[in-house]
């Protein structure tokens, strides 16, 4: 068996072996030596106590991963009697600002710089009254669990010695009507703080119902004459509140120190696609796996694009994970609206709406010079299959659908597949991951279509092979492997569809329209990728380029090592004319030499 060299980590972006491998991933890939003959370098498994499905353990698949140069990224990282990684940063956090997020009846807001904004609430003098009230927000209790344990921990700190009467009282409160319902009541005194000017917190345990509605998280000052100030109320679940107070600690120090040993370890996989209030959870899971290996932290996928840039600010992932599918009416929604194939307004507008994502992405990273961003392109359909393919038709016959609602997301024909890749590639990606990887079937609980349901992968789910869209993922990664020296090290300079060409790009003059083109460079070359967007049957086009670049002799296919010469040099300075050709789909990465 020929062994691959050996992907690692991200983070090691200078040296020469990590140029070499380009990440391709793969969700789920339990039969390895398949993945390997897909020519996919990296797996998502869904390890620990649960998932090993076809492995006696976890530590059976990272011994075979490593004899074939396969990394593993673990989604449920666990041992018996811990938290699993998954779990512990899906915890849930909201931070409610004092001088802002809340009412007030007395006090005012005052510059404090051991506050953990710089600003406080602050009150003194003898008349009681409401310190703060609110921010009557039901966020915290849009759980799809039921009676659900939170935490509201207060800030607070005085000037000075009171003696032993209460300064305040805390409350976790609703108000209904004319009725107030308490959650939670704490009595405060000169002698539950540690000191004199020093923020202590206060913790209220409390529990709510699902949809239990707006709450206040409310101080009632008692006129003591003592100078109250409070920074901010902290309200966590469960889990957030573990990490906070350090619990978890322990579990993921035992779960590092077990799975650190494994070479094939890549990263552990912390919550898909988090929201703001988990990245709190997020970003100290990540913190406390690096403690234990710098190089080998959490990674997670983030789906919204006015998350991305706070994202990566808060969490800090070594790599920017993204997932985008177009192949539906609306990202990250379950829209039921079925996109028309291969090409259209509305199959250009779900691809812009991709492009607008990855944009985002890409000036994130632009901030970020250390990080990298992989892209999770669509490769699955759910119970309907693309025209393009031969494999389980009678699907498009059973699932029910009219000329109003065809299903959720539609499996992409192999163009589109090649498309999105090579789109990715134009912004600046440095790594692929499928998903998902094999078909696997749910139960879909709608009014009109409560029944299981498939979700149709690169492969059915055991394990064989027999549709086209897994021989084109297949050619993508060959030619992704061979060009990984390159593009691992290529930095983005600016991306644009072939009829908005920025002024300053070197590129003058595109003749088809439906390109999308991204200028990239390296130490020593200039580089441009260009894709045909247009991914109908028959849609191979030859597309002339016009690049001004001073002394520019001839371009070359970094993949197929085609040269492509001028057919055309005029004016002066002169722009060179380049004729390209590209099929439905395809991009091509493009090499300036002087």
């Amino acid at each position: 068996m020929i062994v691959k060299k050996i992907f690692i980590t991200a983070t090691l972006i200078a040296t020469l072996t990590r140029a070499q491998l380009f990440p391709i991933g793969g969700y789920r890939c339990e039969l390895l030596q398949q993945a390997d003959s897909c020519n996919i370098n990296m797996v998502l498994f869904y390890g620990g106590v649960f998932g090993a499905s076809r492995f006696d353990s976890v530590e059976t698949l990272l011994n075979h991963a490593n004899d074939l140069g396969i990394k593993v990224i673990l989604t449920r990282a666990q041992l018996p009697a811990t938290t699993d990684i998954n779990t512990m940063s899906s915890g849930k956090r909201y931070v409610y600002e004092s001088e802002s997020d809340f009412a007030h009846e007395i006090g005012q807001e005052l510059s404090d710089y051991d506050a953990a904004n710089h600003q406080s609430w602050g009150v003194r003098g003898t008349r009681a009254s409401w310190f703060q009230r609110g921010p009557r927000t039901d966020a915290q209790s849009q759980r799809y669990d039921d009676n659900t344990t939170y935490y509201a921990v207060f800030r607070l700190k005085i000037d000075h010695v009171t003696g032993e009467a209460p300064i305040c009282s805390l409350f976790v409160r609703k108000k209904e009507d004319k009725r107030t319902i308490k959650y939670a009541v704490r009595a405060v005194t000169q002698q539950d703080f540690s000191g004199i000017g020093v923020y202590d917190t206060f913790a209220l345990k409390f529990r709510l119902t699902k949809g239990s509605g707006s709450l206040d998280y409310a101080i009632w000052y008692t006129g003591t004459d003592t100078r109250l100030y409070c920074d901010q109320v902290i309200v966590m679940d469960t889990i957030a509140y573990s990490l906070y107070a350090g619990y978890y600690e322990a579990d993921i120090k035992a779960i590092t120190t077990h799975f650190n040993t494994e070479e094939a370890l890549f990263r552990y996989y912390m919550w898909d696609e988090p929201q703001p209030s988990q990245f709190w959870a997020s970003s100290e899971v990540n913190r406390l796996l690096k403690k234990q290996n710098e190089r080998r932290g959490g990674i997670q996928a983030v789906c919204r694009k006015d998350l991305i840039r706070d994202y990566l600010d808060i969490v800090q992932t070594d790599e920017l994970f993204v997932d985008f599918y177009p192949l539906n009416g609306g990202a990250c929604t379950y829209s039921f609206h079925y996109v028309p194939v291969d090409s259209g307004k509305e199959f250009q507008g779900r691809i812009d709406d991709m492009c607008d994502f990855l944009g985002e992405a890409r000036k994130a990273i632009l901030s970020h010079p250390t990080k990298r961003f992989w892209f999770i392109p669509q490769t699955f359909g759910q119970g309907i299959s693309s025209r393009d393919s031969t494999w389980a038709s009678w699907w498009n016959k059973a699932w029910l659908h009219d000329s109003a609602s065809t299903g959720w997301w539609r499996e992409p024909s192999p163009r589109e597949l090649n498309c999105m890749v090579w789109i990715a590639l134009a912004y600046g990606a440095k790594g692929i991951c499928y998903y998902i990887y094999h078909s696997n079937h749910h139960y879909f609980s709608m009014p009109k279509w409560s029944h299981y349901v498939w979700d149709v992968g690169l492969t059915n789910s055991s394990g064989n092979i027999k549709r086209p869209i897994w021989n084109t993922a297949k050619s993508i990664n060959s030619a992704l492997t061979d060009m990984g020296p390159i593009l691992s090290g290529l930095t983005s300079d600016t991306v644009f569809k072939s009829e908005q060409i920025p002024q300053n790009c070197f590129i003058k003059s595109v003749s088809a329209d439906l390109l999308h083109i991204g200028i990239l460079h390296d130490d020593n070359y200039h580089y441009f990728i260009v894709v045909n967007r247009n991914c109908l049957p028959g849609k191979t086009l030859e597309a002339v380029v016009g690049i001004n670049f001073h002394n520019l002799k001839y371009l070359s296919d970094c993949h197929k090592q085609e040269i492509i010469k001028p057919e055309a040099t005029i004016g002066s300075p002169p722009i060179y004319y380049f004729k390209i050709r590209l099929a439905p789909g395809q991009g091509r990465l493009l090499r300036l030499h002087l």
